[in-house]
């Protein structure tokens, strides 16, 4: 039994045939015509791989006939008995043309232009000489003139198909390389985030860690300590700082589940450890623009860079560049622009974002680093930015690549990020690398 796209298929192709093969000539001044129905019927049966090439055959004969029927009774009238019969040879032709395809296993040869090419050169002539001899064509016209008319339609309709099936798979092959490309992109940003969460929830655990450690010290000292405090307090403050330190330990253990769930989904990417800062910021830009659509904003992204250098362990700076743009972007009501620099200078990788938008306060200026310092809010819902995108880069840029950033900008002209990185904090993992 058919599967529901497989008879779409089948169908598709018999239409395509019907039509295409209205474009036609009449070599011997006949009813006998040569078409590009059988250059349609045949691309189509070998792009789609898995329909049946006999059946696909017997309902385009049978499309042809019935299309070409239908066409003439509606131009001609008159009795529809003498044109059927001038049109069956024509369905008995691509009938005979797939039951050859079938046998030679035409599919077999895509992968071989000259033995494509001959098989259906050969299936073309035999059934056009198959649909001669029942027209009886050979009463009429010379059987040289019929039989170098028909190889040469053969020959020439196999050609054919082989540029345009050619044509087709290479396009094919760039689509499907498009859309691998844009894959990596998103993936690539996707680890990029990944990592960065990685590196807060190291940060995390170490936070956990000591604020477990000062808890229990708390819980010793209290246990220790002869003091006049009434006692049954200072059991249940006991029971209390203990039940703590067992939270804080279970949210530490789970932490390290997650780190090491996470650091599994990205062994993939480690195979291309070394990416030049070009190629990085290429698909910052294209994901930024893809975003900005999505708001339906005018911004444009341009990009400036200075040294294109290979460099290693570059997904927080995606990271720290993403937070930097979208933080542009939302300062960007409708129209505008997002500079985006790259130069070095004295071992340093610096990196200018650069916008056009509201800019910021001279107050505000010291304290958008400081975690929960927000001035955005979301206008469907009213509620307040969580404010810690600015204080995560900040965090990545000087404790993780052991850099600075700093902020310069004017109310109402717009703002201006500075990223200054030691070239020392990329190049290890390079080195390590290029020595393998």
């Amino acid at each position: 039994m058919f599967k529901k796209d497989r008879v779409t298929e089948v169908l598709f192709i018999a239409a395509a045939t019907a039509l295409m093969g209205q474009v036609y000539v009449h070599p011997f001044n006949s009813s006998f015509r040569i078409s590009l129905g059988i250059v349609a019927m045949t691309l189509l049966i070998l792009k789609f791989e898995k329909v049946p090439i006999n059946t696909t055959g017997v309902l385009s004969g049978i499309s042809i006939f019935g299309f070409r029927v239908f066409l003439e009774y509606l131009s001609k009238a008159g009795d529809i008995i003498p044109i059927m019969n001038k049109h069956i040879p024509a369905a008995i032709f691509y009938m005979i043309v797939a039951m050859m395809y079938s046998q030679l296993k035409i599919r077999s040869y895509q992968d071989y232009p000259v033995q494509l090419v001959f098989m259906v050169s050969i299936s073309d002539i035999m059934a056009n000489l198959m649909e001669v001899v029942i027209r009886q064509e050979f009463d009429a016209t010379s059987a040289d003139v019929i039989l170098l008319g028909l190889f040469l339609a053969g020959l020439i309709r196999a050609l054919l198909i082989l540029v345009l099936y050619s044509g087709l798979r290479f396009y094919s092959v760039l689509l499907l390389r498009e859309e691998q490309n844009e894959k990596y992109k998103e993936l690539l940003i996707m680890s990029a985030k990944m990592k960065a969460e990685i590196f807060f929830l190291n940060k995390s655990m170490g936070d956990i860690e000591s604020a477990m450690n000062r808890s229990y010290s708390i819980y010793k000292e209290l246990k220790n300590e002869d003091t006049q405090v009434d006692q049954s307090y200072v059991t249940r403050l006991r029971s209390r700082l203990l039940n703590l330190s067992k939270d804080i330990h279970e949210i530490k253990k789970d932490s390290q589940r997650v780190i090491s769930g996470m650091e599994s989904l990205l062994p993939e990417y480690r195979n291309k450890e070394n990416m030049m800062i070009g190629e990085i910021l290429e698909i910052i830009q294209e994901n930024t623009r893809r975003y900005v659509q999505v708001l339906n904003k005018d911004i444009e992204i341009v990009l400036d860079i200075g040294n294109d250098s290979m460099i290693s362990d570059y997904h927080s700076l995606i990271s720290v560049l993403n937070n930097l743009i979208n933080n542009a972007i939302e300062s960007i009501s409708a129209t505008g622009f997002i500079h985006i620099a790259e130069r070095i200078e004295n071992d340093h990788m610096i990196f200018e974002i650069t916008d056009n938008g509201t800019g910021i306060k001279p107050k505000d200026l010291q304290a958008i680093f400081k975690p929960g310092f927000s001035t955005k809010f979301d206008k469907k819902s009213g509620q307040m930015s969580t404010g810690i995108g600015l204080t995560h880069v900040k965090e990545l840029v000087e404790s993780y690549y052991e850099g600075q950033i700093t902020v310069e900008s004017e109310l109402g002209k717009g703002t201006v990020f500075n990223v200054n990185l030691p070239m020392r904090a990329f190049e290890k993992n390079l080195h390590k690398g290029e020595t393998n």
